[in-house]
């Protein structure tokens, strides 16, 4: 963007006969790598894409680093587009403290023989001195035509200056407690001044606006006369209302106009490269004909448009959704004229809207555009949704707009609540509101709010409920944001809950966690029902933890030794809630498989409970994430569901999902929690392994080993064999071939000891899977159809991916690495299902062709 800009204005100014002092011609042009981020980050880039401000040579910007009266002067005299060949004419100045500022020369002779720099009155400009921004706005507004008789300055300097210039808005965006001005700020000021309007003072004080095209008494508004389009060779467009079609002709980020109505500025090749609005903007709903209602504040605004309204008769009102124009009507009246079968119709009390008008009071006059933010897709995103930014331009199922060398386009879509896309993380709320799949905006919550849930209560009718968590009055995100699908809203039913919630970028409630239910596990491991109320648990951590209990925490008897429990925190990490609704009972892991090949696409999603248990004649289902421990007889420890033994009927103890219970009977079917004896938890030493490097080398005891480097169980694995004999016959660096990929991918079962060194390593081929009833392989296969890292389709036959499966990439330098992103249709897949957790396949392995 930067680069096109200034190349885009470079050659207006040689075709105008101007030159002017760029930063660097289009392919020298670097982007500035310390300015992402910065509160005036647009401020300066636009700055330095016009050439006003510079960079380094190393490519930052130094946004901190103060600025001189000198290097104010020649920013203002680039502002102004002043050619190389006028500047000539400034070789001297009557200033007569610029030793050592030979380069400032022009610029201040200039300033000065323009007025703009007036000095201190006794014949110096102090070039050295750090400019206030008392000093910038005057010479900024000098600049503009403002001179020290105009009749629109009232009293003395610096007052008279520093009241227009707030008027005019030159101060908005600069740091409220800055006294002298830094690069950040300097760049902020020129370019709040860009679209200010200019004046002419004549020797009466009298102060009149220049026109590019004067304004009209049939309601055309005019075009003023700016240092855009008099200095920079802009042309301005009026009554534009901002959409799609705009922003994809544009050399700044207009994303964040969308449906404001102003003035549109485009350079020669018809790029628009400012704005400026000549609208409110209120986001609400529409309650009756007349009526609009603010979501945020609940301030009702009359609506009131004459019939014989200029604007909606010349240009039509604009009905966007998501920046996109799919209608236009004449007239408010004929939008709601369409309420019983349209878009606008004000019954559709729940339906919010951005509406760009023309606000008097409490009075809204015109309404240029109605836009309808609606989400395309939501989420509160994990690694791998984050990780397809940066490797497929994606986000949430939605495509990121490319430039021509395919890096993504950030002038094509607007973000809300995080300074730039790096700074979203794993947690986050995001929506994202796309055009088709084109993103036009995205929005980031970070904020999480705890407490107890009251007040809840709906104010009136069509508004959305409020509620109090803590000292927080809130909203939940499913009433109030048009299209949002995965929040999960709070109701009456949790009033006195104490709860954790995660907020979208307006501050609604996404999702929440009730910190008070049962939904911890532990074993207790001794209890006091005495003066102290107190146990000591094994936590599914693996830690042991003491705990205070109150009253209210026993709710099925007394909470004794050697049992399971759920518990509940409060904020005090005292148990406010607990169960035990468990049993003691002779058990066998069911040994069902796994549907491999679910026919026409009927797919069973990752993490689907289809594991039996079996006791006295009953079943019962296995949580996915269901916690184990392990007894000795004496202590206690944590394992995994997947390392304990199948097939095999051993005693254990099994805690209840207390919301699937009924009647305090058992004939809830899911387990969560579980204590098995130690014998029966031996087989989950197993790993899986693929390598990229086998070298042989001499371990510390001076034998023949193995130096392997690759990956198990998707963690870098650097490490050596405990003899030579173990993976003799493993490929090492394995070339696989362009197109009969895979063919030569190996994956091994791999053991290793407490130091991590490899004592034992199988292939899994043809013998292997003989051997293992519960372990299948699926031929290399091109996917037809993926979703994303869930399944994988080959034709008519699904393959359900485990939710906890590691993904391999085969590299094109034919090495593996972890992929974190997700299938795509056309990679050639291979499945490796590894234990009888049924839950999906355990690796993948693909190439992209």
């Amino acid at each position: 963007m930067r680069k096109v800009l200034s190349y885009v204005l470079i050659l207006a100014l040689v075709l105008s006969s101007f030159s002017m002092a760029f930063a660097g011609s289009a392919t020298e042009l670097k982007t500035l790598s310390d300015v992402e981020g910065n509160a005036n980050q647009e401020a300066i880039e636009v700055a330095y894409d016009l050439g006003i401000v510079t960079g380094n040579p190393d490519g930052t910007f130094q946004p901190t680093k103060a600025v001189t009266r000198a290097e104010f002067a020649a920013m203002i005299t680039r502002a102004l587009a002043i050619p190389e060949s006028a500047l000539a004419g400034y070789a001297k100045t009557n200033f007569k403290d610029t030793a050592g500022y030979t380069w400032a020369v022009p610029y201040l002779a200039f300033c000065n023989s323009k007025g703009i720099m007036l000095g201190d009155g006794q014949g110096n400009a102090m070039p050295g001195k750090t400019i206030t921004v008392n000093e910038a706005v005057t010479m900024v507004l000098r600049a503009l035509g403002y001179t020290n008789n105009s009749a629109e300055l009232v009293g003395t300097w610096p007052s008279n200056y520093v009241t227009k210039a707030q008027e005019l808005k030159l101060y908005d965006d600069v740091a409220k407690d800055a006294v002298g001005v830094d690069k950040a700020n300097a760049a902020q000021i020129i370019y709040n001044a860009l679209t200010v309007q200019k004046v002419a003072v004549n020797t009466d004080g009298e102060t009149k606006k220049l026109w590019d095209k004067e304004p009209n008494a049939v309601g055309f508004d005019g075009v003023p006369t700016t240092l855009l389009s008099s200095g920079l060779n802009c042309t301005a467009e009026p009554g534009q209302v901002v959409n799609n079609d705009t922003i994809k002709e544009s050399l700044i980020n207009a994303a964040k106009y969308i449906g404001q109505y102003g003035t549109v500025y485009r350079n020669d090749d018809k790029e628009m490269v400012a704005f400026i609005a000549d609208s409110d903007l209120l986001v609400g709903r529409f309650t009756a004909e007349d009526k609009f209602v603010t979501t945020d504040e609940e301030k009702e605004y009359t609506v009131k448009v004459a019939a014989d309204d200029t604007y909606l008769a010349d240009y039509g009102l604009d009905y966007l959704v998501n920046g996109k124009d799919v209608n236009e009507y004449n007239s408010v009246a004929a939008m709601v004229a369409a309420k019983d079968g349209g878009k606008y119709g004000y019954l559709e009390g729940s339906k919010e809207f951005a509406i760009n008008v023309d606000l008097s009071g409490k009075t809204i006059k015109d309404i240029y555009s109605v836009v309808e933010w609606t989400v395309t897709s939501d989420d509160q995103v994990e690694k791998g949704d984050i990780d397809e930014i940066k490797d497929d331009h994606e986000l949430l199922g939605c495509e990121f707009v490319e430039e021509d060398n395919d890096e993504i386009d950030y002038t094509q879509f607007q973000l809300v609540g995080a300074a730039k896309l790096s700074d979203i993380k794993a947690d986050d709320v995001v929506y994202v509101y796309a055009d088709g799949k084109d993103i036009r905006k995205i929005e980031v919550g970070t904020k999480t709010v705890e407490g107890v849930v009251k007040n809840f209560k709906v104010a009136k009718k069509d508004a959305a409920a409020k509620f109090a968590i803590g000292s927080e009055t809130l909203k939940n995100a499913a009433d109030v944001i048009n299209g949002v699908g995965g929040a999960t809203s709070i109701d009456d039913s949790n009033v006195s809950d104490e709860v954790k919630a995660v907020l979208d970028a307006r501050g609604y409630v996404y999702d929440f966690d009730d910190t008070t239910s049962a939904d911890n596990y532990a074993v207790i491991e001794k209890a006091d029902s005495g003066i102290t109320d107190q146990v000591k648990l094994m936590l599914a951590d693996g830690t042991e933890k003491v705990f205070e209990y109150d009253d209210d925490a026993d709710k099925a008897g007394d909470l004794h030794a050697d049992t399971l429990i759920g518990y509940g925190l409060n904020k005090n990490g005292v148990i406010t809630d607990s169960n035990l609704y468990s049993i003691n009972a002779k058990i066998t892991l069911g040994t069902k498989k796994f549907i491999k090949k679910i026919e026409n696409k009927a797919l069973v999603a990752a993490g689907s409970k289809i594991t039996n248990v079996d006791w006295v004649g009953a079943n019962a289902t296995i949580d996915d994430k269901c916690v184990v421990f392990t007894y000795d007889g004496e202590d206690y420890d944590v394992t995994t569901i997947d390392k304990v033994d199948i097939d095999e009927a051993f005693e254990a103890v099994l805690l209840f999902d207390e919301d699937n219970k009924a009647a305090h009977g058992f004939d809830a079917k899911t387990v969560v929690a579980m204590i098995v004896p130690e014998d029966n938890a031996k087989s989950g030493d197993k790993s899986y392994a693929v390598i990229n490097e086998k070298n042989k080398t001499s371990n510390d005891d001076g034998d023949k080993v193995w130096h392997i480097v690759g990956y198990k169980d998707g963690a870098k694995m650097d490490t050596n064999t405990d003899d030579d004999t173990i993976l003799k016959t493993a490929a090492a660096n394995p070339v696989f071939d362009a197109y009969a990929p895979l063919a030569s991918v190996e994956v091994y079962e791999i053991k290793v000891d407490a130091k991590g060194v490899i004592t034992s390593a199988t292939k899994i081929d043809a013998t292997y899977l003989a051997k293992h009833a519960d372990t299948a392989v699926v031929d290399p296969f091109v996917a037809t159809s993926v979703d994303g890292r869930n399944s994988v389709n080959n034709g008519a036959t699904g393959y359900a991916i485990s939710e906890k499966a590691v993904i391999y990439k085969v590299t094109d330098d034919d090495e593996f690495k972890v992929e974190t992103g997700k299938l795509k249709e056309g990679d050639v897949v291979m499945l490796y299902e590894l234990d009888d957790d049924e839950d999906g396949y355990d690796v993948v392995v693909f190439q992209r062709p």
